[in-house]
Formats: C-alpha cells, structure tokens, sequence
C-alpha cells in the first residue's frame, strides 16, 4: 500500500517574521553591523573633516551682496528682473582651510546672479563666492550709451574706492600694472589691471573696466595666454568621440553576442533614464535662464530651453537603453548570473536576498571610500566621487526644490555611470582582453579620462581617486554584481552630498533628508532581508 506523505504546510508572512526574529539570521546581523560602521564613518567624516571654515552664504544673502553694491553704483534695480542660479568651476577652490584667497576670489562653487530688463540689451551679471566677496562682474555697454568723462587719476581713485569700500579688497597690496582707454562719443571707458600677492594661484591680475562711473567688467584672471591645467576632473571629454565609442561597442555586442538583448529591460531603464534627466533639467533650469538673451523674449526662450530639454532626455534614455540591453546580453555570457539587473545573486530568495548579500559587500566598501577621500580632502580637493558633490551642490543652489534635485542628480550620476562603465564595459573589456582583472583597471582608467583627467593626470591625487573607487565598483560588480556597485556608488556619492548639503548650511533640510533617506534604505533592506532569508524553496 503506497502511502504519500502530506504536503508541507507553507508558512504565512506572520509566521516567517516571527521565524525570522526568533533565529535573527547571522546574514543579516553582519549587515547590521556593516551598516553600523557606515552610519559611525559619516558622522566622523562630517565632524572631523568639514572642509570649510566659514559657513556658506544663503543665496538670499548672496542677493543682498550684488544689490548693495549696484545700488552703490547709482542703479535702479526696480527696472530689473533677478534671475539665480550657481555655477561649477573646475579649477576653483574647494575649500578655505588652506586657500583663503582661492574661495573668496575662485570658489568652485558660487553664485550667480543676473538681472536684465526684458526687451532690451541692457543687464548685469555679478557673481558671488560662498564667502560673500564679489569675484566677477560683467555689464555689456553700447558705445553710445551716455556717462561721465574721467581723466586717469579719477578713474583710478574711483576705482581704488569701489574695490576698498564697497568690494573688500585690500586696495594697500594692489600693485598697478597697466591701463588703457578707450573715449567713447558721450563717455570714457577705462580698463586697468592690477596685481596683488593675496590673489589665488590661478588668479595672477585683476582686470576691472569703469564705464563712465560705474564698474562693468571685473575678473580675476591668468596672465598665462595658456590656461592651466584642471587639478580636478572637470569638463567631460568630446561628447562625439565618447558617443562614437559607445556605439561602436553596441555593434560589437551586437554581433558576437550569443544571449537575446535584452531589449524589454533597456526600455525600462531607458524610461527612468528619459524621466530622471528630464526632472534634472526641470528643476535646474534656473541655470539655463542664466543664458537668456536680454533683447530676446523670455517665453520664446524658455520654451526653446524645455524643448533643448526633452531633446537631451531623449538622446540620454536611448543611449542607455542601448547599454543596458547589450550590457546585460554580454554579461549573461560572461558572468551568467551575476551581473545582470534581474539576477544579481545565485539564489531563490530572489531580488530581496540579493539586495542584501549586495548591501552587506557594499556598505564596508563605501566606508572605506568615503573615509579616505574625506582623508584626501584635508590635503586636496575632493576627488573620486565625493569630488562629483560639486556640480550636484551647484544643481541644489539652482533650484527651489534642493531636496528633490539632490536625489535626482545622484540618481542620474550611479545610472548614468555604473550602467555604463560597470553594467556595459566592464564585461565588454572582459570579452575583449580576456582578462576580468586587467578589465577592472582598464574600466576604471577609462572612467577616469572621461571624468576629465588626462592621462599625466592619472597619477595625482585626483585621479587616483577617481582610478580607485572605479577599480572598486568594477571589482564588487564581478564578485557580486551591479546592484552592488550602483549601492556603493549611491553610498559614497549621496552620502559624501548629504554631509556637504550641511556643511555649507544653505541646504539643511535637503541634506537631513539626504542622510536619513539612506539609513532608511539600509534599514528597510535588513528588515526585508529577515524576510526573505527565511524562505525556502519549497515556500516559493
């Protein structure tokens, strides 16, 4: 007589929860500790090694700054409209610890500030560094604008008052170099330059231009024709050559490939791609205001910038597309189940327990990255990915939602660069080389020249940074896979951007919610984790 054994009960939600905390599983208990260690690495860095000893300047006090000195200047400001936005320099100083004059006069990120009449030529353009001084101006004149007619020594007085008592420049360690005039029909236009040993290293003259009475042009410059050398990665490279290779790597995948493309996950992401661009372009646009034509019509303008826009989320969301369907068939063939988006670990417990195993590899990674580069920034600029804080700091000034635009520019930054340099070339160098650890390096070099540092460059502080957290995030997407790498990307970089938000103090809610929105996330994949590591086959 057979006999068949009753089949095994399949446990509920409740029942696995309280299974789960009775047993509380050494999985997920490490990662408690890990996540632990993070949380103890961010408050370090954050009271040990803030960059700055002035807080920065909010951005209303940073208007207050331009409009006290052109209404010193004798301008009606009621007949203008303020647009405000900030900018990210490259060669400008991080931090005022070391280079006082670097951050007053070069900042690496200020703000800008430009009021302009509606309809006509006529507008101002100032900007403003974290530490409240002026470091530019900028006021286009036709000739035939009437002024006054100054002979050489009231211009000279005139301007030494302006950039004593209005600009806080010490005037006593001005040394003049040169002048030239030009006499216009109803006006003298007077240009000087100035030399000074308080003037930052990239910044040899001050060269001011005083139309009538007022200053319109002032600027802090090199007196090399060849401008110096980025020390940070700044400008990406040719955005054709970068496109060229991106599609020639297409094709190659394209014929060599042995599993289907995955063309319904490169749609996916393709569409968060196109959403998440075109959210940054929204919420930024301040900074594409900036460049209205002052005789032109703003509508006309802003539609032209919405349309530029959109243009931009397309071309970006069909680049990754492209990525992310050839990337994940080219993995499949080298690194089955590993690599892809939809199977990162070989397990049943599926994108949970993945998640997890990637947290657990992710979270020491990003608290060794984030403590050294915060290490490397007492003696350097930020580099590696917390020297990517920048340009997203200057998006949050940018914009009146900061704590949206935050999230959104750091998305678009861990898509954008694991997606192709871990997701898509990393596997492709493998298929090339035949070599997964001579691809890790070559990976990471080649992030590191398109993140703007030349190949001299490599070896500086900057872009050994940069070299290393790319070695890293290639090393962690071959051992456990890319969700791993874009974790650890968002942990450095969000958390690297949180703190900052704070310490320039401009942006306190939006860096409160930057760090509580990842120890939330560390916590949700623990309580999930408990969960899902509980589930067994025979249960699914």
């Amino acid at each position: 007589m057979d006999e068949t054994l009753p089949p095994k009960p399949i446990a509920s939600k409740r029942e696995i929860k309280k299974r789960a905390r009775r047993q509380f599983p050494a999985l997920v208990r490490s990662m408690g500790v890990r996540a632990l260690l993070f949380a103890l690495v961010l408050i370090a860095v954050g009271v040990v090694c803030k960059p700055w000893k002035w807080e920065w300047l909010r951005p209303d006090e940073a208007v207050s700054i331009a409009e006290e000195f052109l209404f010193s200047q004798g301008v009606n400001l009621e007949r203008y409209t303020l647009i405000q936005a900030a900018e990210y320099r490259s060669n400008g100083a991080w931090s005022g610890v070391d280079n006082d004059a670097g951050f007053f006069m070069n900042p690496a990120v200020g703000y800008v500030l430009r009021y302009f009449q509606e309809g006509s030529d006529d507008s101002w353009r100032l900007n403003v560094s974290p530490a409240g001084q002026i470091y530019e101006v900028s006021r286009e004149l036709p000739e035939g604008e009437p002024g006054y007619e100054l002979d050489r020594d009231e211009a000279l007085e005139l301007v030494q008052k302006y950039l004593g008592s209005e600009l806080g420049i010490a005037t006593l360690h001005l040394d003049f170099v040169s002048d030239s005039l030009a006499k216009l029909p109803q006006r003298t236009d007077w240009n000087f330059v100035f030399s000074s040993s308080d003037f930052p290293v990239s910044a040899d003259h001050l060269k001011v231009r005083l139309s009538g009475r007022q200053i319109t042009k002032l600027s802090f410059e090199s007196s090399s024709p060849i401008p110096p050398q980025p020390l940070r990665g700044g400008a990406a490279r040719s955005r054709m050559v970068e496109f060229a290779l991106i599609m020639f790597g297409v094709l190659q995948i394209m014929i060599h490939h042995r599993t289907p493309l995955a063309w319904k996950k490169g749609v996916l992401w393709g569409g968060i791609a196109f959403a998440i661009i075109l959210a940054v372009r929204g919420l930024t646009i301040q900074q594409a205001a900036l460049l209205i034509p002052a005789e032109g019509d703003m509508r006309d303008f802003l539609m032209r910038v919405a349309l530029g826009g959109v243009v931009e989320a397309l071309q970006g969301s069909i680049l990754v597309a492209l990525i992310v369907a050839t990337g994940e068939a080219i993995s499949r063939d080298l690194l089955p189940n590993i690599t892809t988006f939809t199977r990162i670990g070989p397990s049943h417990r599926g994108w949970i327990g993945s998640w997890v195993q990637a947290a657990r590899w992710a979270l020491p990674a990003a608290s060794l990255i984030l403590a050294f580069e915060a290490a490397m920034s007492v003696f350097y600029d930020p580099g590696g990915l917390s020297g990517r804080a920048l340009p997203i700091i200057a998006g949050a000034l940018s914009s009146p939602l900061q704590a949206v635009t935050t999230a959104a520019l750091v998305a678009k930054d861990v898509l954008w660069n694991e997606g192709l340099y871990r997701l898509w070339l990393f596997p492709l160098l493998i298929f090339w080389i035949r070599g997964p650890f001579t691809a890790v390096i070559v990976s990471a070099g080649v992030a590191t020249y398109f993140a703007g540092f030349n190949v001299d460059q490599m070896i500086s502080i900057g872009g050994l940074q940069y070299l290393l957290w790319g070695i890293v995030a290639a090393w962690l997407t071959m051992r456990v896979g890319i969700f791993c790498a874009m974790l650890f990307h968002l942990l450095v970089l969000a958390g690297y951007v949180g703190l900052a938000l704070l310490w320039t103090g401009f942006a306190l809610t939006a860096g409160i919610l930057t760090l509580l929105s990842l120890m939330i996330l560390l916590i949700v994949i623990a309580l999930k984790g408990e969960e899902a590591l509980h589930i067994t086959p025979s249960e699914t």
